[in-house]
Protein backbone atom coordinates (compact mmCIF):
# COMPACT_ATOMS: atom_id res chain seq x y z
CA UNK A 1 0.00 0.00 0.00
CA UNK A 2 0.66 3.87 -0.51
CA UNK A 3 -0.99 6.50 1.21
CA UNK A 4 -0.15 10.43 0.54
CA UNK A 5 -2.13 12.94 2.42
CA UNK A 6 -1.84 16.56 0.60
CA UNK A 7 -3.61 19.85 2.21
CA UNK A 8 -3.90 22.82 -0.72
CA UNK A 9 -1.67 20.69 -3.09
CA UNK A 10 1.13 20.40 -0.64
CA UNK A 11 2.15 16.72 1.16
CA UNK A 12 1.11 16.24 4.38
CA UNK A 13 2.41 12.95 5.27
CA UNK A 14 3.73 10.03 2.42
CA UNK A 15 3.32 6.30 3.81
CA UNK A 16 4.54 3.03 1.61
CA UNK A 17 3.58 -0.53 3.29
CA UNK A 18 4.11 -3.85 2.40
CA UNK A 19 5.69 -5.78 -0.87
CA UNK A 20 4.97 -4.99 -4.62
CA UNK A 21 6.13 -8.36 -4.93
CA UNK A 22 5.11 -11.44 -2.46
CA UNK A 23 7.47 -13.80 -4.11
CA UNK A 24 10.56 -11.77 -4.76
CA UNK A 25 9.56 -9.69 -1.17
CA UNK A 26 9.61 -6.89 -2.67
CA UNK A 27 8.72 -3.31 -0.47
CA UNK A 28 6.63 -0.85 -1.85
CA UNK A 29 8.34 2.38 -2.50
CA UNK A 30 7.05 5.75 -3.64
CA UNK A 31 7.96 4.53 -6.90
CA UNK A 32 6.03 1.34 -7.18
CA UNK A 33 3.64 1.66 -10.47
CA UNK A 34 -0.16 0.32 -9.42
CA UNK A 35 -2.46 -0.51 -11.82
CA UNK A 36 -5.03 2.53 -11.06
CA UNK A 37 -8.29 1.32 -12.79
CA UNK A 38 -11.08 3.94 -12.92
CA UNK A 39 -9.07 6.59 -11.38
CA UNK A 40 -7.63 6.50 -14.93
CA UNK A 41 -11.14 8.37 -15.69
CA UNK A 42 -10.31 11.73 -14.62
CA UNK A 43 -7.17 12.07 -17.07
CA UNK A 44 -9.06 10.64 -19.91
CA UNK A 45 -12.08 13.50 -19.12
CA UNK A 46 -9.22 16.28 -18.42
CA UNK A 47 -7.99 15.55 -21.99
CA UNK A 48 -11.47 16.23 -23.50
CA UNK A 49 -11.62 19.08 -21.00
CA UNK A 50 -8.58 20.42 -22.99
CA UNK A 51 -9.61 19.84 -26.84
CA UNK A 52 -13.29 21.82 -25.23
CA UNK A 53 -10.80 25.24 -24.04
CA UNK A 54 -9.29 24.78 -27.75
CA UNK A 55 -12.52 24.78 -29.26
CA UNK A 56 -11.42 21.59 -31.05
CA UNK A 57 -14.76 19.50 -28.95
CA UNK A 58 -17.76 20.73 -27.86
CA UNK A 59 -19.57 19.30 -24.49
CA UNK A 60 -22.62 19.22 -26.42
CA UNK A 61 -21.75 18.28 -29.70
CA UNK A 62 -23.54 15.06 -31.01
CA UNK A 63 -20.80 11.81 -30.93
CA UNK A 64 -21.60 11.72 -34.89
CA UNK A 65 -20.18 14.99 -35.44
CA UNK A 66 -16.34 12.86 -34.54
CA UNK A 67 -17.81 9.20 -35.62
CA UNK A 68 -19.23 9.35 -39.39
CA UNK A 69 -19.89 5.95 -39.62
CA UNK A 70 -21.53 6.87 -35.68
CA UNK A 71 -24.96 4.04 -35.71
CA UNK A 72 -28.20 6.05 -36.37
CA UNK A 73 -28.96 5.45 -32.61
CA UNK A 74 -25.63 7.04 -31.54
CA UNK A 75 -26.46 10.22 -32.84
CA UNK A 76 -28.34 12.10 -30.04
CA UNK A 77 -25.69 10.78 -28.13
CA UNK A 78 -23.61 14.38 -26.79
CA UNK A 79 -19.59 14.82 -25.30
CA UNK A 80 -20.80 15.29 -21.67
CA UNK A 81 -23.13 12.28 -21.94
CA UNK A 82 -19.83 9.86 -22.81
CA UNK A 83 -17.66 12.18 -20.07
CA UNK A 84 -20.64 11.49 -17.36
CA UNK A 85 -21.30 7.88 -18.30
CA UNK A 86 -25.31 8.82 -18.84
CA UNK A 87 -24.93 7.93 -22.81
CA UNK A 88 -26.47 4.51 -22.08
CA UNK A 89 -23.94 2.63 -24.70
CA UNK A 90 -22.59 -0.53 -23.29
CA UNK A 91 -19.86 -1.12 -21.31
CA UNK A 92 -17.32 -2.74 -23.80
CA UNK A 93 -16.60 -1.92 -27.59
CA UNK A 94 -16.71 -4.49 -29.77
CA UNK A 95 -14.13 -3.08 -32.06
CA UNK A 96 -11.70 -2.14 -28.75
CA UNK A 97 -8.01 -2.63 -28.64
CA UNK A 98 -7.18 -2.39 -25.20
CA UNK A 99 -3.17 -2.51 -25.66
CA UNK A 100 -2.56 0.19 -28.23
CA UNK A 101 -0.45 2.76 -26.59
CA UNK A 102 -1.08 6.23 -25.47
CA UNK A 103 1.11 9.34 -25.36
CA UNK A 104 1.89 10.37 -21.26
CA UNK A 105 1.50 13.26 -19.72
CA UNK A 106 5.06 15.11 -20.19
CA UNK A 107 4.40 18.64 -18.85
CA UNK A 108 3.62 17.83 -15.37
CA UNK A 109 6.91 15.55 -14.88
CA UNK A 110 4.60 12.34 -14.36
CA UNK A 111 6.67 10.05 -15.76
CA UNK A 112 5.76 6.82 -14.15
CA UNK A 113 2.20 7.58 -15.40
CA UNK A 114 0.95 5.72 -18.83
CA UNK A 115 -1.12 3.33 -19.88
CA UNK A 116 -1.35 -0.35 -19.20
CA UNK A 117 0.53 -3.07 -21.44
CA UNK A 118 1.43 -6.74 -20.26
CA UNK A 119 4.27 -7.01 -22.43
CA UNK A 120 6.57 -4.03 -21.79
CA UNK A 121 9.16 -3.97 -19.17
CA UNK A 122 7.82 -1.45 -16.09
CA UNK A 123 10.21 -1.11 -13.94
CA UNK A 124 9.01 -0.66 -10.20
CA UNK A 125 5.61 -2.92 -11.32
CA UNK A 126 3.26 -4.14 -8.04
CA UNK A 127 2.24 -7.28 -8.63
CA UNK A 128 -1.56 -7.94 -7.84
CA UNK A 129 -3.12 -10.45 -5.11
CA UNK A 130 -6.25 -11.96 -4.19
CA UNK A 131 -6.83 -13.11 -1.05
CA UNK A 132 -9.03 -16.26 -0.96
CA UNK A 133 -8.94 -19.39 1.25
CA UNK A 134 -6.88 -17.65 4.14
CA UNK A 135 -3.87 -17.71 1.52
CA UNK A 136 -2.91 -14.78 -1.13
CA UNK A 137 -2.84 -15.47 -4.93
CA UNK A 138 -1.52 -14.19 -7.80
CA UNK A 139 -3.92 -12.60 -9.69
CA UNK A 140 -3.69 -13.25 -13.86
CA UNK A 141 -3.01 -10.63 -16.43
CA UNK A 142 -6.25 -8.66 -17.10
CA UNK A 143 -5.47 -8.70 -21.42
CA UNK A 144 -8.68 -6.38 -22.73
CA UNK A 145 -8.26 -3.06 -21.03
CA UNK A 146 -10.40 -0.22 -21.09
CA UNK A 147 -8.95 3.43 -21.84
CA UNK A 148 -11.45 4.58 -18.92
CA UNK A 149 -9.32 2.03 -16.34
CA UNK A 150 -6.20 1.57 -17.85
CA UNK A 151 -3.20 3.36 -16.66
CA UNK A 152 -0.55 2.49 -14.22
CA UNK A 153 1.26 5.42 -11.56
CA UNK A 154 2.76 5.95 -8.73
CA UNK A 155 1.87 7.58 -5.42
CA UNK A 156 4.90 9.88 -6.77
CA UNK A 157 2.64 10.67 -9.51
CA UNK A 158 -0.39 11.19 -8.54
CA UNK A 159 1.11 13.94 -5.82
CA UNK A 160 2.37 16.05 -8.44
CA UNK A 161 -1.48 15.52 -10.02
CA UNK A 162 -3.22 16.65 -6.72
CA UNK A 163 -0.60 20.08 -7.31
CA UNK A 164 -1.91 20.73 -10.88
CA UNK A 165 -5.28 20.08 -10.05
CA UNK A 166 -4.78 22.64 -6.56
CA UNK A 167 -2.84 24.79 -8.79
CA UNK A 168 -4.97 25.20 -11.64
CA UNK A 169 -1.79 24.03 -14.00
CA UNK A 170 -3.67 22.39 -16.25
CA UNK A 171 -6.95 23.22 -15.77
CA UNK A 172 -8.27 26.44 -14.13
CA UNK A 173 -10.49 26.32 -11.18
CA UNK A 174 -13.58 27.29 -14.16
CA UNK A 175 -12.90 24.51 -15.94
CA UNK A 176 -12.38 22.15 -12.84
CA UNK A 177 -15.99 23.20 -11.82
CA UNK A 178 -17.56 22.04 -14.54
CA UNK A 179 -15.51 18.61 -14.21
CA UNK A 180 -17.01 18.09 -10.38
CA UNK A 181 -20.45 19.28 -11.16
CA UNK A 182 -23.34 16.71 -11.24
CA UNK A 183 -24.73 15.95 -14.57
CA UNK A 184 -28.40 15.29 -14.99
CA UNK A 185 -30.49 13.02 -17.03
CA UNK A 186 -32.61 13.14 -19.56
CA UNK A 187 -35.67 13.35 -17.39
CA UNK A 188 -34.01 16.11 -14.82
CA UNK A 189 -33.16 13.61 -12.48
CA UNK A 190 -29.73 14.44 -10.64
CA UNK A 191 -26.81 11.66 -10.68
CA UNK A 192 -23.35 12.17 -8.72
CA UNK A 193 -21.46 11.55 -11.21
CA UNK A 194 -19.70 14.95 -13.27
CA UNK A 195 -16.68 14.42 -15.68
CA UNK A 196 -14.59 11.36 -14.19
CA UNK A 197 -15.44 12.32 -11.00
CA UNK A 198 -17.89 11.13 -8.31
CA UNK A 199 -19.37 14.21 -6.41
CA UNK A 200 -20.75 13.38 -2.73
CA UNK A 201 -20.48 14.16 0.83
CA UNK A 202 -19.00 12.08 4.09
CA UNK A 203 -21.06 13.45 6.96
CA UNK A 204 -21.68 17.03 5.88
CA UNK A 205 -18.26 17.41 4.33
CA UNK A 206 -18.13 17.88 0.55
CA UNK A 207 -16.28 15.54 -1.42
CA UNK A 208 -15.07 14.86 -5.20
CA UNK A 209 -13.34 11.11 -5.73
CA UNK A 210 -13.05 7.87 -7.89
CA UNK A 211 -12.34 4.71 -7.00
CA UNK A 212 -10.22 2.44 -9.38
CA UNK A 213 -10.57 -1.67 -9.33
CA UNK A 214 -8.72 -3.85 -11.28
CA UNK A 215 -8.01 -7.55 -10.79
CA UNK A 216 -5.31 -7.37 -7.61
CA UNK A 217 -5.62 -3.94 -7.62
CA UNK A 218 -7.55 -0.90 -5.94
CA UNK A 219 -6.97 2.47 -5.60
CA UNK A 220 -8.64 5.64 -4.18
CA UNK A 221 -8.27 9.90 -4.97
CA UNK A 222 -10.46 11.67 -2.71
CA UNK A 223 -10.70 15.32 -2.35
CA UNK A 224 -12.46 17.12 0.35
CA UNK A 225 -13.57 20.78 1.07
CA UNK A 226 -11.34 21.77 2.97
CA UNK A 227 -8.37 21.57 0.26
CA UNK A 228 -7.84 18.08 1.66
CA UNK A 229 -6.56 15.56 -0.80
CA UNK A 230 -6.30 11.53 0.21
CA UNK A 231 -4.58 9.13 -2.35
CA UNK A 232 -4.62 5.29 -1.55
CA UNK A 233 -2.88 2.72 -3.86
CA UNK A 234 -3.17 -1.43 -2.76
CA UNK A 235 -1.98 -3.88 -5.08
CA UNK A 236 -4.55 -6.40 -3.20
CA UNK A 237 -7.75 -6.83 -4.43
CA UNK A 238 -9.82 -7.29 -1.27
CA UNK A 239 -8.70 -3.82 0.06
CA UNK A 240 -10.82 -1.53 0.51
CA UNK A 241 -9.16 1.87 -0.59
CA UNK A 242 -12.71 3.95 -0.18
CA UNK A 243 -13.05 3.24 3.18
CA UNK A 244 -9.20 3.68 4.12
CA UNK A 245 -8.93 6.85 2.31
CA UNK A 246 -12.02 8.27 4.76
CA UNK A 247 -10.32 6.46 7.18
CA UNK A 248 -6.86 8.27 6.84
CA UNK A 249 -8.60 11.56 6.17
CA UNK A 250 -10.64 11.59 9.70
CA UNK A 251 -7.53 12.17 11.19
CA UNK A 252 -7.69 15.46 9.44
CA UNK A 253 -11.15 16.25 9.65
CA UNK A 254 -13.11 15.59 12.64
CA UNK A 255 -15.77 13.68 12.74
CA UNK A 256 -15.76 12.09 9.46
CA UNK A 257 -15.63 8.64 10.43
CA UNK A 258 -16.81 7.71 13.88
CA UNK A 259 -15.19 5.47 15.87
CA UNK A 260 -16.22 1.91 16.06
CA UNK A 261 -14.17 -0.03 18.43
CA UNK A 262 -13.80 -3.83 18.57
CA UNK A 263 -13.87 -6.51 21.05
CA UNK A 264 -11.77 -9.64 21.78
CA UNK A 265 -14.29 -12.88 21.41
CA UNK A 266 -13.39 -16.30 22.21
CA UNK A 267 -11.78 -18.76 19.25
CA UNK A 268 -14.91 -21.42 20.44
CA UNK A 269 -17.67 -18.75 19.76
CA UNK A 270 -15.81 -17.52 16.20
CA UNK A 271 -16.51 -21.05 15.64
CA UNK A 272 -20.18 -20.84 15.83
CA UNK A 273 -20.69 -18.39 13.59
CA UNK A 274 -18.68 -20.61 10.67
CA UNK A 275 -20.25 -22.39 7.89
CA UNK A 276 -22.15 -21.54 4.67
CA UNK A 277 -25.15 -18.89 4.61
CA UNK A 278 -27.76 -19.11 1.21
CA UNK A 279 -28.73 -15.72 0.08
CA UNK A 280 -31.17 -17.11 -2.84
CA UNK A 281 -30.51 -19.68 -4.99
CA UNK A 282 -26.95 -20.54 -5.58
CA UNK A 283 -26.13 -17.62 -4.17
CA UNK A 284 -24.01 -18.50 -0.97
CA UNK A 285 -21.41 -16.57 1.79
CA UNK A 286 -19.62 -18.97 3.47
CA UNK A 287 -18.20 -17.63 6.61
CA UNK A 288 -14.88 -18.76 8.63
CA UNK A 289 -12.74 -18.36 11.63
CA UNK A 290 -9.89 -15.71 10.73
CA UNK A 291 -7.74 -15.11 13.17
CA UNK A 292 -9.22 -12.43 15.59
CA UNK A 293 -12.36 -12.47 13.17
CA UNK A 294 -14.34 -13.78 10.13
CA UNK A 295 -13.66 -14.54 6.83
CA UNK A 296 -16.24 -13.77 4.53
CA UNK A 297 -16.61 -14.80 0.72
CA UNK A 298 -19.68 -14.66 -1.32
CA UNK A 299 -20.20 -17.62 -4.10
CA UNK A 300 -20.60 -14.91 -6.79
CA UNK A 301 -16.87 -14.35 -6.80
CA UNK A 302 -14.75 -11.28 -5.47
CA UNK A 303 -12.22 -11.34 -2.70
CA UNK A 304 -12.35 -13.19 0.57
CA UNK A 305 -12.57 -10.15 3.20
CA UNK A 306 -11.79 -10.18 7.09
CA UNK A 307 -14.48 -8.49 9.49
CA UNK A 308 -13.88 -7.71 13.11
CA UNK A 309 -16.62 -8.45 15.99
CA UNK A 310 -17.67 -5.05 17.92
CA UNK A 311 -20.30 -6.91 20.02
CA UNK A 312 -20.63 -10.98 20.50
CA UNK A 313 -23.28 -10.75 17.72
CA UNK A 314 -22.25 -8.08 15.12
CA UNK A 315 -19.33 -7.86 12.67
CA UNK A 316 -18.16 -4.65 10.56
CA UNK A 317 -15.05 -4.52 8.11
CA UNK A 318 -15.86 -1.06 7.23
CA UNK A 319 -17.67 1.40 9.42
CA UNK A 320 -20.82 2.03 7.73
CA UNK A 321 -21.48 -1.77 6.87
CA UNK A 322 -22.05 -4.91 9.59
CA UNK A 323 -23.11 -7.86 9.90
CA UNK A 324 -25.22 -8.98 12.08
CA UNK A 325 -25.45 -13.39 13.08
CA UNK A 326 -28.88 -14.46 14.66
CA UNK A 327 -29.62 -16.47 16.98
CA UNK A 328 -32.70 -19.39 18.17
CA UNK A 329 -31.47 -20.53 21.42
CA UNK A 330 -28.34 -21.83 21.19
CA UNK A 331 -27.52 -22.44 17.13
CA UNK A 332 -26.87 -19.58 14.89
CA UNK A 333 -29.58 -19.91 12.47
CA UNK A 334 -28.92 -16.58 10.18
CA UNK A 335 -26.57 -14.16 8.83
CA UNK A 336 -27.99 -9.97 7.98
CA UNK A 337 -25.86 -8.34 5.87
CA UNK A 338 -26.63 -4.38 5.87
CA UNK A 339 -24.68 -1.61 4.50
CA UNK A 340 -26.05 2.18 2.64
CA UNK A 341 -29.25 1.43 1.66
CA UNK A 342 -29.15 -2.46 1.32
CA UNK A 343 -29.76 -5.26 3.81
CA UNK A 344 -30.05 -8.93 3.17
CA UNK A 345 -30.48 -11.58 4.97
CA UNK A 346 -28.74 -14.94 4.71
CA UNK A 347 -30.13 -18.50 6.52
CA UNK A 348 -27.24 -20.81 7.77
CA UNK A 349 -27.05 -24.30 5.83
CA UNK A 350 -24.66 -26.05 7.87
Amino acid sequence: MAVAVLRDGKPVSVRTLGVANIELNVPVTRDTVFKIGSVSKQFIATGIMLLVRDGKVGLDDSLAKYFDDAPEAWKPITVRQLLSHTSGLVRESPGFDGLKAQSDFKPLGMTATRTTDTLDIVPHRANGYLFRDNEQHNVGPLLALRPSGAFLSTITDLMKWETALHDGVVLTKEEQAQMFTPVKLTDGSATQYGFGWMVDDVRGHHRVHHGGTLPGFRAEFSRHDDGLGVIVLVNADSARTDAIAVEVANHYISGLSPDRPTIKLPAATLAEYAGRYRLDGDNFVTVGVDGPGLSVQFSQGGPQSRVLPENPTTFFMIKDESLVFAREGTQVKSLTIRGPGREMVAEKVY
